[in-house]
């Protein structure tokens, strides 16, 4: 069994991480930015024209779905900012303060845009930009707490690995038995492929990485021994689980038994950061 929590998320993720800067013919310039903050350094558009700064960021949001974007302003009490999805706008204002709530379209692609509009000496810095799912009058939202439970294990070890598809199919390679040695220390397996044949010694905790044969020899005589080894072929089970756990950027924990391993790969459309 296996457990897959999330809370504590911030869909914003880094500044520096899918942004363009000097896109926008009103607003060429290109501020500063860091991972977690974007500084404008020169006046606003209307002191300096289209040499003042423009970001936009990329994200990967859910179609239909409401969300809040809270930030820190320094230099300047509000911000120009723009929330499309698609070309279709979600949210605008010439002077926004945090925190923003919004609702996506059928689009899932949405980009926030930020310019400097109306300082005249430059110096507007956007920090502590946080976008969570739901809408909140606080500058930070409640975190998003869920979680699944999977009655089932993966492994894998020398890049090959037990999967579990969005489909629900958990492909299992790995099999994990108790043995008994005997009193040379020597157990048996059937049903084996050639690989390796992880020996964990149930009394001390020791650990061996040894070869998968008809007799595997630990050197641990008359001692009760776990083994995972890569069986001769996959072993498919239908329906495991048919719901989608959506990892995001901020606090994924993963809590699986000792000895076991598995790997996460991230679908764009909902991972960011």
């Amino acid at each position: 069994m296996f457990k897959l929590n999330r809370k504590n998320s911030n869909l914003f993720g880094r500044c520096d991480v899918n942004y363009q800067t000097g896109y926008d013919s009103s607003y060429t310039g290109t501020p500063t930015v860091l991972w977690d903050r974007i500084v404008f350094n020169k006046a606003g558009n209307t002191v300096i024209g289209n040499t003042a700064e423009s970001y936009k960021k990329t994200l990967y949001l859910k179609p239909n779905t409401t969300y809040t974007l809270s930030f820190t302003l320094s230099g300047y009490t509000s911000a120009y900012i723009i929330l499309k999805s698609d070309n279709l706008d979600l949210w605008n204002s010439v002077v926004a303060t945090s925190p923003i709530t919004f609702t996506t379209k059928e689009v899932s692609v949405t980009t926030i845009m930020l310019f400097n509009n109306v300082s005249n000496t430059g110096g507007l810095t956007i920090s502590n930009l946080m976008l969570n799912e739901g809408s909140s009058a606080l500058p930070y939202v409640s975190p998003i707490e869920d979680e699944t439970i999977i009655n089932d294990e993966l492994f894998g070890y020398a890049g090959i690995w037990d999967t579990w598809d969005s489909s629900g199919h958990l492909v299992k390679r790995w099999k994990r038995e108790t043995k008994v040695t005997d009193a040379s220390g020597n157990f048996t397996l059937t049903g084996y492929q050639a690989g390796p044949a992880i020996c964990v010694n149930n009394t001390t905790g020791e650990v061996q990485v040894l070869t998968a044969a008809a007799t595997v020899s630990t050197g641990w005589a008359s001692t009760s021994v776990t083994v995972i080894y890569l069986t001769a072929s996959p072993t498919i089970l239908e329906n495991v689980y048919s719901g989608s756990i959506d990892l995001v950027s901020g606090d994924n924990n993963i809590t699986i038994p000792q000895n076991g391993s598995m790997r996460v790969v991230g679908n764009t459309v909902y991972l960011q950061g």
